[in-house]
């Protein structure tokens, strides 16, 4: 088996796949109950019972992709004891408990109305990323907290999980910490390593987070370590005609613009939420912009910006230009910016009313996706 376990692949094979508006099911919904029937004839029964995508179907989800590399999911006595049961996954004895987080583990969560289980595929502050069904009624990356969080297990047979990111055996660091941890953040910054952190080391800290949209907290978190590791960020998902979520932005609070005019006509009004986009479109879609809390404003494209005026990144799943630039140092590559080396590496641009809905100042992450 690969690094990446096989089930999660199946998982990012049918992310995309959603409930039919109305009365009307998916089949395809109902044909993964159906192929787990035939994969595990005990159970059989049971999954025929399935005969609605109205029934919740995140523990489906989970059962069928496991199905597909031919491992079992839970199957007690009792309903709550099977796989349509979110929680069931949490204590079933063919699973055993992690204690941190592994690319394709299985991630048990409590939800208003009930539990949800999905598949881990990154960190991304204090949330998780999951792939996982009836996520928004579909298959699909979706953050949750990490707060909600029941259990991270994995399947006995499904071979040895691959090593946890290096940010997640990392502990939390503040101003009085010490040993060799502190150390090794030092060392990254690098500008003073002692071994203390100290209001030397906190500053630096603050400087490193405010230069890639971190919350400039001066705490070293899993945020933090990640961009200290050179981590990869939270991987994209899927296309814009699918599930269209583009994860980890950075985000540059523009304004004040009350009374100037856009690039593309009209004056900027403030008090509206509106962002800019790199990119000039010649019709102009809605967008929805998310926080790390998953809070959701929807936002008018007003503006060009900040950097470039072709780089339509979400449509080819890269990450903005921009952002490349200012990591290496190089100097944008075409456009009215053209030659000049990004101040930051801001993907997209926010009014200040848009900002202050998000709780962002200044600069920060969001995820965003244009409204279809």
């Amino acid at each position: 088996m690969s690094e990446t376990p096989d089930w999660l692949l199946e998982a990012r094979a049918i992310t995309g796949m959603s409930e039919v508006s109305g009365t009307a099911n998916n089949e395809k919904i109902l044909a993964m109950a159906d192929y787990i029937g035939r994969t595990f004839p005990e159970q059989a029964a049971y999954a025929n019972s399935y005969r609605a995508d109205s029934i919740p179907w995140c523990g489906l989800t989970v059962a069928y992709c496991l199905a597909r590399t031919g491992l079992r999911s839970p199957f007690g006595d009792t309903d709550v004891e099977r796989w349509l049961w979110a929680r069931s996954f949490a204590d079933d004895e063919n699973f055993t408990v992690l204690k941190v987080p592994r690319l394709g583990c299985v991630v048990v969560l409590t939800r208003s109305g009930g539990g949800h289980v999905a598949f881990y595929e990154s960190t991304s502050g204090s949330n998780y990323m999951l792939r996982g069904g009836n996520q928004s009624d579909a298959i699909s990356l979706a953050p949750f907290p990490k707060s909600n969080v029941l259990a991270l297990v994995w399947p006995k047979e499904g071979g040895t999980p691959p090593p946890p990111s290096p940010s997640a055996a990392k502990p939390t660091l503040r101003k009085g910490d010490t040993g060799p941890d502190v150390v090794h953040m030092q060392t990254l910054l690098p500008k003073w390593i002692d071994g203390d952190f100290g209001s030397t080391t906190e500053a630096l800290v603050k400087e490193f987070q405010r230069s890639l949209g971190l919350q400039a907290d001066g705490i070293c978190g899993p945020n933090t370590w990640a961009a200290l590791l050179e981590e990869e960020p939270p991987p994209i998902g899927i296309p814009p005609a699918a599930e269209g979520w583009i994860y980890g932005i950075t985000a540059t609070v523009f304004g004040n613009y009350e009374g100037e005019q856009s690039a593309y006509g009209g004056q900027l009004d403030d008090s509206e939420p509106f962002v800019a986009l790199p990119y000039r479109f010649s019709s102009r879609p809605d967008v929805e912009v998310m926080n790390d809390d998953g809070d959701i404003v929807v936002a008018t494209i007003e503006d060009v910006g900040p950097w470039m005026i072709d780089d339509d990144y979400w449509a080819k799943g890269t990450r903005p230009v921009a952002e490349m630039c200012y990591a290496t140092k190089t100097p944008i590559p075409r456009g009215p910016q053209k030659g000049r080396v990004p101040s930051n590496p801001a993907g997209i641009d926010l009014s200040p009313s848009l900002a202050k809905s998000l709780g962002i100042a200044g600069m920060g992450k969001v995820s965003w996706r244009i409204v279809v």
